[in-house]
């Protein structure tokens, strides 16, 4: 079995459904299991290698499984960014993953679905989630130098959904107010972030983890402080405020490094 393969293989494995993440993220992660002994130099160097390889042969999987009339369950944008989703609808003509709206009957359900899986890291990650008007995200991370970094090449989120358990969760009015306030955030103005929680399993914590990324917890205070119309939040406004209230990871949570934030989007 090739290298490309095995890797392959792990991040099929391990991509949650209805998830994705910057494919360098994953063949990383992936390249981590297979050589547990090496350093980050390393993993990374060797990661690029193949990067190409882990492409071809990701694309010539779904083709092939499109042409037998079967749904590949995986898929690829294939422009700069390279983004590995699972379970995602696909746009062919535009090669881009297309976020689809979702209603407050399906938090409902899963919100159930929540409480009946407290155990599983995965249904209980804060989801966070960009919902646009046809763009798609193009990165969202935390640097250590900067604390929260967001960059994102979006339009205005159209839509935050309301979670039931939010006493008073920010409306299309207020997303709007504080869109137009932006100044710091993303490569150009517009951007807006939207963190939903659908259950703040473990609060005041951030945390790294192998298999998922970066599972934030505590979601919907971020949220709300994020779109507050009082004032517009800079990178280094939210860094303080994740001092404050992540009493569990204070230095720590900063020591992520350019890691993509990976985006649960649930049916």
């Amino acid at each position: 079995m090739s290298l490309a393969t095995q890797i392959i293989e792990i991040i099929f494995r391990t991509l949650a459904i209805n998830s994705w993440c910057f494919l360098s993220v994953a063949i990383e992660d992936a390249m981590k299991k297979i050589y547990p002994q090496e350093d980050e130099i390393s993993i990374s160097q060797k990661s690029e290698d193949i990067r190409s390889e882990v492409v071809r042969e990701i694309l010539h999987y779904c083709s092939e499984m499109k042409a037998k009339g079967i749904d590949p369950k995986f898929f690829l944008s294939t422009d700069k960014n390279e983004i590995i989703g699972r379970s995602y609808v696909f746009d062919s003509d535009s090669d881009k993953i297309k976020l689809k709206k979702k209603n407050l009957e399906n938090f409902e359900s899963i919100l159930k679905v929540l409480e009946e899986n407290e155990h599983d890291v995965f249904h209980r990650v804060c989801c966070c989630f960009l919902l646009d008007m046809g763009n798609y995200v193009e990165e969202t991370r935390l640097s250590k130098d900067k604390g929260v970094d967001i960059l994102i090449k979006t339009r205005i989120c159209n839509m935050i959904f309301q979670v039931k358990h939010w006493k008073k969760p920010p409306q299309m009015e207020d997303i709007k107010a504080w869109v137009g306030k932006v100044k710091t955030f993303g490569p150009k103005p517009g951007a807006a972030l939207g963190f939903i929680s659908l259950r703040t399993a473990s609060p005041y914590t951030i945390r790294e983890s192998k298999t998922l990324g970066i599972t934030l917890y505590d979601g919907e205070r971020l949220a709300y402080h994020l779109c507050s119309v009082i004032e517009t939040p800079t990178s280094r406004d939210i860094n303080k405020w994740m001092i404050k209230t992540c009493k569990k990871c204070k230095a720590n949570h900063c020591d992520i490094k350019n890691r993509g934030l990976k985006l649960y989007l649930l049916k």
